[in-house]
């Protein structure tokens, strides 16, 4: 009895072990497609997911690059348009000064006229010429000369001239309100001061000697308005 239990028992386990042995292979087989597939569609779904960050990159990116070449684009425009109201203003501004000059060099211009056509009218005056008669001959007595003096005096004050300088065709200084310029000096002493060239010019037609330092006035600037005498 206890030989045929053994050898039931033997021929049990071996036939289970092939049974384990049928079954491992059997899943060990089926399981194969199943890493196959699972491989496969890791595969595929890593693919698929690289090319899904990769097209999410990519639109990222485009629409960067686009938001910046519009960013660039209006900043591009903005400067245009400083640039174009910065030339506005700076036309603006110009015209401006161009009218202030303008209208200054009318001004002057109208002053200048205006001050030689007073220079003429005084060179051709009844009073100047009574006067010069007397202030060219040195024996006339200061007496003589008063009522002129007063009428030179308020003719200027009342032209707004500075100072009243009657000069001979010789140069001679005949007559002088000015501090600097004295009575019997010669223009002619210093040819560089602007006082003999509006005295060359005076002596041609009523004439502007523009402004210049004046050796004559210790180097002080003046302008000048001369005519030539009728007497």
């Amino acid at each position: 009895m206890a030989e045929n239990n053994t050898g039931v028992v033997t021929n049990k386990t071996s036939g289970m072990g092939i049974r384990n042995k049928l079954m491992f292979w059997l899943l060990l087989i089926a399981l194969i497609p199943l890493l196959v597939i699972g491989a496969v569609a890791y595969k595929s779904s890593s693919t698929a997911l690289e090319k899904q960050s990769f097209s999410a990159l990519e639109t990222t990116r485009k629409l960067q690059e686009k938001s910046l070449e519009e960013y660039f684009i209006q900043r591009s425009e903005n400067l245009q348009e400083l640039s174009s109201s910065i030339d506005m203003m700076q036309q603006k501004i110009y015209d401006r000064i161009a009218s202030v000059r303008d209208l200054k060099h009318r001004e002057l211009m109208v002053f200048l006229n205006q001050h030689i056509k007073l220079a003429r009218i005084f060179s051709r005056s009844p009073q100047q010429k009574s006067a010069y008669p007397l202030f060219s001959n040195p024996a006339t007595p200061l007496a003589s000369k008063k009522k002129f003096i007063k009428f030179y005096n308020n003719w200027m004050s009342n032209h707004e001239f500075a100072s009243l300088v009657l000069i001979d065709k010789s140069g001679r200084v005949l007559y002088s309100n000015d501090k600097y310029i004295k009575e019997g000096l010669s223009i002619n002493s210093n040819k560089k001061a602007p006082e003999y060239q509006a005295f060359i010019d005076g002596l041609k037609k009523p004439s502007f000697t523009a402004f210049a330092a004046s050796p004559l006035r210790n180097n002080e600037v003046n302008a000048y308005f001369s005519a030539p005498m009728v007497v």
